[in-house]
């Protein structure tokens, strides 16, 4: 803790000579190192403004909202900790959970006398730039716009890698060289055969993408989006030994990835309640975005009065990111035109008659059956097995990568005789604000590679 650079909060409730006393005790006690100084509130038993110039250090003003002010505070003495000394009645319980979470999201710690929230640092690992591409939580479809993302970088021009985390990943950091190897049916089958988490999301995203991939666990998540543990670290060097433009990094849940991001995307859900981003802790991933996707734009997944009241909130969060609306839309990665499939899927009941008939007029294909127990293998044995004993038997098993459809379905539409394509889910933009998705991810990005070449730029290399 010695010598680290502090940004002290202070209020109006301390007379001048007890404030002068705890900063004196911030540094010569605790070693901190203090570089500027906020009073939140009023100056009250202070006296008048001028009086603070008897702290001898830069003092601000503070606004009426002390999450923002904290965090333009942070911007411009670059601290290492904001350490507090206020209190009640001033800053409540929630208030400082509220300060933690724009000070995490900044990259800084926060610390009072009882309590400390640790920014833990990004190692400077990658070799080149990092872009990240995150949740607001679980089934968001985070995956769905990370391959997105990734093919229309690639399509751009830049070379990326795919490093995944997940809760399954594997034990040591797996890479799968998608752009050498077809990931067949086949091929997944046998993965899954000999001991592979075949669909895992590093399978999920090379199968998607075509792209090298490389694949790592996390184990738990805090607060502010950081894991327990994690390979990632590992994964990041193995990255580094294939010749890309940009590495990109996908997140787990609402944890990011513990390396050096360049750039952020982050993806919310439409039926998340507005409520989740205004908890404490629950903007940290707003904040920090450079661009925000909401998917599930539609009825009756979420209502047109809710996406815009979401929309609104995620603006006011963080003013300088785009926010763009999407459905999430199958799209067979193999042709199923003029053929009968029997679509296997994740999506809930709400919209599978959307799905189907998006299918049917846009792949030229006949929806004979559908089954949503890719989560359920014995019930998806029974449902296959009375599909494929009708009199019609399908041409195409189309279906998402999911570990049940390569234990169970997939092999049993193989042994008879269907074809199996898998189906990937791509973001489509919604009216009325229909923005430019494609170009949005292009360009953050090249943002990820400015920051970077800023970042190491003549002779300071990572």
């Amino acid at each position: 803790m010695a010598g680290r650079k502090a940004l002290a909060l202070i209020d109006g409730h301390h007379y001048l000579h007890v404030l002068k006393a705890a900063l004196r005790h911030a540094e010569e006690r605790l070693g901190y190192s203090i570089v500027g100084v906020i009073l939140l509130g009023s100056p009250g038993k202070l006296g008048p403004a001028e009086s603070l110039a008897q702290l001898e250090l830069p003092v601000i003003l503070g606004t009426e909202d002390f999450p923002a002010c904290v965090v333009q505070a942070c911007r411009k003495f670059e601290p290492d900790v904001v350490i507090d000394m206020s209190g009640e009645p001033l800053l409540n319980p929630r208030a400082r959970l509220q300060i933690a979470d724009a000070v995490l999201a900044s990259g800084v710690s926060y610390a009072g006398p009882d309590f400390q929230f640790a920014s833990r640092p990004e190692p400077d690992l990658p070799a080149a730039p990092t872009l990240a591409l995150l949740g607001a939580g679980k089934l968001v479809g985070k995956t769905a716009v990370c391959a997105f993302a990734a093919r229309q970088i690639a399509r751009s021009g830049l070379r990326p890698v795919i490093v995944t985390m997940g809760r399954g990943g594997p034990v040591q950091p797996q890479l799968i060289r998608a752009d050498e190897t077809e990931l067949t049916p086949e091929f997944l089958i046998a993965e899954a055969k000999r001991g592979q988490h075949a669909a895992g999301d590093n399978y999920e995203e090379a199968l998607l993408t075509h792209l090298p991939t490389v694949g790592c666990f996390r184990a738990g998540g805090g607060l502010a989006g950081q894991p327990f543990c994690s390979t990632v670290e590992k994964g990041a060097e193995l990255a580094n030994s294939l010749d890309c433009d940009i590495q990109i990094y996908e997140g787990s849940g609402n944890t990011a990835p513990p390396v050096r991001l360049d750039a952020r995307i982050l993806v919310v859900g439409a039926a998340q309640p507005v409520s989740r981003f205004e908890e404490p802790f629950g903007a940290v991933g707003v904040r920090g975005a450079d661009l925000v996707v909401v998917t599930g734009c539609e009825e009756p997944v979420s209502s047109t009065a809710h996406v815009r009241e979401l929309v609104d909130a995620l603006r006011t969060i963080n003013p300088q990111a785009p926010v763009r609306t999407a459905v999430l839309r199958p799209h067979p990665l193999g042709n199923v035109e003029g053929k009968k499939v029997v679509l296997a899927t994740t999506a809930p009941q709400v919209v599978l008659e959307t799905l189907v008939t998006y299918l049917e007029q846009t792949h030229g294909c006949k929806v004979a059956a559908v089954t949503r127990t890719l989560s359920d293998r014995g019930r998806l044995r029974e449902e296959m097995a009375s599909i494929l004993s009708g009199t019609e038997k399908p041409d195409v098993l189309l279906t998402e990568l999911k570990a049940a459809s390569i234990q169970v379905a997939a092999p049993m539409a193989l042994k008879a005789g269907m074809e199996v394509v898998f189906c990937s889910n791509v973001p489509k933009e919604v009216e009325p604000e229909p923005g430019n998705l494609v170009e949005d991810v292009v360009t953050v990005a090249q943002l990820a590679a400015k920051r970077y070449r800023a970042k190491h730029a003549a002779g300071t290399g990572s």
